[in-house]
């Protein structure tokens, strides 16, 4: 099986999902949520939604510097 066939077929299973799980970690360890699924693109790209505001956020961020 080539990776696109590898790629479409995790895309078949998964796009049957309302929900996927985030995790971040920060120094106070590893943090894990179930959080809706927006939009799933046909390459695996996932969007979920959150306020901007909210300790995901912040902990995203965080890991990107």
């Amino acid at each position: 099986m080539t990776d696109k066939n590898k790629e479409n077929n995790l895309h078949d299973v998964v796009k049957d999902f309302n929900e996927a799980m985030l995790v971040t970690h920060s120094s106070r360890g590893i943090h894990a949520r179930p959080m809706a699924i927006a939009r799933l693109d046909e390459g695996m790209t996932a969007y979920l939604l959150t306020d901007f505001n909210s300790v995901k956020v912040e902990e995203i961020c965080h890991c990107q510097q």
